[in-house]
């Protein structure tokens, strides 16, 4: 169930999820939080992901209506490429055929560093969908943004990323940054 749901959500984002190549956070010059520049030390985060890069506050709003997530969790597929759900509701753990349905869903694909350390954006390929199975925001049960921007915050692929990311739907706009850390089940 949980692979036919993940495979239904990479088939509606409609794109190839590329995977950061990245060592780890003390040496790897695209770890960067989010005031640093890829290839510069002041934004490498040496002690860890910590504050704003440790916390989850994406906001989503349509109209007067608006919900937020309170966790993201990503995996990676075979071929290298990386895979982010955000959630609201349902089981926090790591997700299962036996997970219950969550209230919202967002799956964000091809999020990277660019080679210039720059922001990731819609033109770029990056896809955010937005699953509203509980009906908070929106009474459609999937709306695809039709623009994004994603700037990395700490990049550790099969250990823990973070970015901040704002997109805008026909109607509705999405704010915030998200941590998350890897999930064996999201991975193929």
């Amino acid at each position: 169930m949980q692979r036919v749901m993940r495979t239904f959500l990479a088939a509606v984002v409609g794109v190839s999820m590329v995977l950061f190549s990245c060592g780890t956070p003390q040496t790897c010059s695209t770890c960067v939080d989010a005031g640093a520049s890829a290839g510069g030390t002041a934004g490498v985060v040496d002690a860890g992901c910590t504050g704003p890069c440790a916390t989850t506050d994406l906001l989503v709003r349509f109209g007067s209506r608006s919900a937020s997530f309170e966790r993201a969790q990503h995996g990676r597929q075979l071929d290298g490429r990386a895979y982010v759900e955000a959630h609201s509701g349902g089981d926090a753990a790591c997700p299962s055929m036996n997970s219950p349905t969550p209230l919202r869903t967002l799956a964000i694909a091809n999020l990277r560093v660019l080679p210039d350390g720059g922001a990731v954006t819609f033109a770029d390929g990056l896809r955010v969908s937005l699953f509203d199975f509980g009906g908070a925001v929106t009474a459609a049960p999937l709306e695809r943004a039709v623009d994004a921007r994603a700037v990395a915050r700490w990049l550790e692929p099969g250990v823990l990323v973070s970015f901040e990311l704002t997109a805008t739907f026909d109607g509705g706009t999405l704010t915030g940054g998200f941590v998350a850390p890897h999930c064996t089940s999201l991975d193929e």
